[in-house]
């Protein structure tokens, strides 16, 4: 044990003392305790990145005294901040300790998770027989997170994208794995998320190029060089054009044309959709009066437009795109606001009930790419639509009989529900192909 003591007054002539007694075991063991304090997420308890780090070298140089594979998984949860915006942290920080239980009864005892953000997880896979071992890991996670939690009542799906960096061919330090495995969730979450992707070295270019990208987008509207691109809808039955979408395009100095969902992802990732989305009512609606109206061979065409459902969520959202229609001197029921389904999915209760709003105003309300997601038939009985918009993944029928019977069934479904059906991304060839299925409307090409 060790004893100091200190005076600290004199009063009166008596000197006060303090005396202080410390066991140097107990001493020991709070240092311990902080230590590994420090070195653990506070949240979740697992290992932070520096102990991550740790765990990984560690597991490299098992690796290579038994001549072994070993792996890093960086997991990224698809769209997790829109939990966070719509149900409050507190609902997100439940989500993510469900999330840790999943993943933990995912890999073995050997192996270790970590969290290094508010929603990435290190996994460090130890002594792999083989790389593409760690394939099937990734896709059992994916299983394990496809099931939806149920937090307080809500029931709530979430994806996740996985990027793999296996040692040796990927890095032999846990910097160079770490960093190979992130770029490949990137990937992942580029090509739709819900997937896992290993590292190869060609996205390391990808990754600069998209990082400059990311970079660059910031300055894209004070810059002009952001431009509205309208495309033509046809009524099929008496091919009129009674419409018009408007699409959004990034004219990048030396890129060229950026728009679709390579730039709703680069908004995305960089927190522009609100400012991309703000510029494109504004521009849609001044579009409208501009062209469409001359254009157009019907009285009152209709306009659709794209909106984020992280836009549609500010506060007073409704009565603010109202005020701009009355400014425009556009009625509400000529406006289709047309939302990709995974901007919905992921919060549910709180979108839905503003599209509702939305809907009760008079606004129409669209879903892109309906199909191509895993919960579209669940958006036919969450949300009022009025529009579903199938995308040329499944436009090209005559390559699969199959996709021919699928879309059969899409269209006969939703005009059963009073739903109409536009065929998205036609050029003259596929115009028969639509008809043919009773699609109502087609979005040619320009």
């Amino acid at each position: 044990a060790s004893f100091a003591a200190v005076p600290v007054s004199n009063m009166n002539g008596i000197e006060i003392i303090f005396a202080f007694k410390e066991t140097v075991g107990e001493n020991k063991e709070g240092e311990e305790k902080l230590s590994q304090l420090s070195n653990r997420d506070h949240l979740t308890g697992l290992p932070n990145r520096e102990k991550s780090e740790e765990i990984i070298e560690a597991a490299v140089e098992r690796a290579a005294a038994k001549d072994e594979s070993m792996a890093v998984l960086i997991m990224d949860l698809d769209h997790f901040r829109y939990i966070n915006e719509s149900l409050g942290h507190e609902m997100g920080d439940k989500l993510i300790k469900d999330v840790v239980e999943r993943l933990q009864a995912a890999i073995r005892e050997t192996d270790a998770v970590a969290r290094i953000g508010g929603d990435q997880f290190p996994i460090i896979l130890d002594g792999l027989k083989r790389p593409q071992d760690a394939g099937s890991v990734a896709h059992k996670i994916l299983g394990k997170l496809g099931k939806p939690f149920l937090l307080e009542g809500h029931e709530i799906s979430i994806g996740a994208s996985v990027g793999i960096a296996t040692y040796p061919v990927c890095g032999d330090n846990p910097a160079d794995l770490l960093k190979n495995a992130g770029t490949a969730a990137g990937r992942a979450k580029l090509l739709g998320g819900n997937n896992y992707q290993f590292f190869n070295l060609e996205m390391n270019t990808s990754s600069v190029e998209r990082l400059e990208l990311e970079s660059q987008l910031h300055y894209a509207i004070e810059k002009n060089e952001l431009c509205a691109d309208i495309h033509q809808v046809v009524n099929l039955s008496n091919n009129k054009v009674e419409g018009f979408k408007l699409n959004v395009v990034w004219q990048h100095t030396s890129k060229g044309a950026i728009q679709g969902n390579y730039l709703r992802e680069l908004a995305e990732s960089t927190g522009m959709q609100l400012s991309i989305g703000e510029w494109s009512l504004k521009s849609g609606f001044e579009k409208y009066n501009q062209r469409v109206i001359k254009d157009c061979e019907v009285v009152e065409p209709f306009l659709m437009l794209n909106l984020a459902a992280v836009h549609i969520m500010q506060e007073n959202f409704v009565d603010k795109v109202s005020y701009l229609l009355e400014q425009h001197k556009i009625p509400s029921d000529r406006i289709i606001f047309l939302f990709e389904e995974h901007s919905v999915i992921s919060r549910t209760h709180d979108c839905r009930k503003i599209i509702e709003q939305l809907h009760q105003t008079g606004f129409k309300i669209a879903i892109n790419n309906f199909g191509t997601g895993f919960a579209s038939l669940t958006l036919l009985e969450q949300i009022p639509l009025d529009f579903i918009v199938i995308g040329p993944s499944f436009i090209d029928l005559s390559q699969s009989s199959k996709a021919r019977t699928i879309v059969e069934g899409i269209v006969n479904m939703a005009h059963n529900l009073h739903i109409k059906v536009v065929g998205c991304g036609l050029g003259d060839e596929q115009k028969q192909e639509v008809v043919s299925l009773n699609f109502d409307f087609a979005m040619k090409n320009n």
